[in-house]
């Protein structure tokens, strides 16, 4: 919320696959969270990054993303 997304990304970096926590749950999180806090664009950004990757979206984040990317006319294509 405080605009610190890149802080957000190393974070995700470092703690995903440790600890019992996925790479996919730390992307979903960021991004859900982007999401809330109105970063809606670096939400998006986050979201195409994994799928591109591989990553699977959980069910919230891919919703969410989903039906704002297609109120807005965006292209779905990854």
């Amino acid at each position: 919320m405080d605009g610190h997304i890149e802080e957000a990304h190393k974070v995700v970096d470092r703690v995903g696959g440790n600890g019992g926590i996925s790479n996919d749950e730390c992307n979903s999180c960021l991004v859900l969270s982007l999401f809330r806090a109105g970063k809606v664009k670096e939400a998006e950004v986050v979201f195409r990054r994994m799928l591109a990757r591989g990553l699977k979206s959980d069910t919230i984040s891919y919703e969410t993303m989903m039906k704002w990317m297609c109120s807005e006319g965006r292209n779905l294509d990854v």
